[in-house]
């Protein structure tokens, strides 16, 4: 308005009013509300459902809810799964290797295990095979499928690392928006974090 552009008119429809009434009763009542709230998080919950979105700032991980334990109160026989994010230099970003398990009856994940190490691809290689060897066959170990780095590579990991329960997939999002599921564990207190010597 003020440098003369369009002018609109903002049409705002938060599902729960601010005197906590649910806008659409007969499908979504007040308790059921919270208890989405409660399912994907603060965050999510006022973009998707409150029409008021927080920028992805520094404060997408809100640390100070992460719960901990030791390994030993881990649930035995959990789905694991290690997402991977590669460094391509020796000089760059290390590369990364995540150890997720879960969920547990009450719906929680557990972060188990973080390799972090900054090699020459060779060596970084031999490392990530080696930590494949001590998760086991049936963790499945999600890879970055990059155009940058060409199919080349996704064929030679696939190579090196037969026999394992491999997954490659398009960073087709910001880190950012990859980051999002995380965040909602966060969010809604369900991931906790074994300690250890990388805590």
């Amino acid at each position: 308005v003020k440098y003369g552009g369009d002018q609109y008119t903002i049409l705002n429809m938060p599902a729960i009013n601010e005197i906590g009434h649910a806008l659409w009763e007969r499908m979504f009542d007040a308790d059921a509300l919270k208890r989405i709230q409660a399912n994907i998080g603060p965050r999510a919950f006022n973009a998707q459902y409150q029409q008021n979105p927080t920028p992805a700032d520094g404060d997408m991980l809100q640390v100070q809810k992460l719960k901990y334990c030791e390994a030993t109160e881990v649930p035995q026989g959990l789905n694991k799964i290690r997402g991977w994010d590669f460094g391509y230099s020796i000089s760059g970003d290390p590369t990364a290797g995540i150890l997720i398990e879960g969920p547990d009856a009450l719906g929680n994940f557990y972060l188990t295990n973080v390799q972090r190490f900054t090699l020459p691809v060779g060596d970084r290689n031999a490392r990530i095979g080696a930590v494949l060897h001590l998760d086991g066959p049936n963790t499945m170990q999600i890879f970055p499928d990059d155009p940058a780095a060409g199919a080349a590579q996704t064929e030679q990991l696939k190579s090196l690392f037969a026999g394992s329960f491999l997954r490659f997939e398009k960073p087709l999002n910001s880190k950012v928006e990859r980051a999002a599921p995380l965040a909602a564990l966060i969010d809604t207190e369900r991931l906790i974090v074994v300690r250890s010597s990388w805590t």
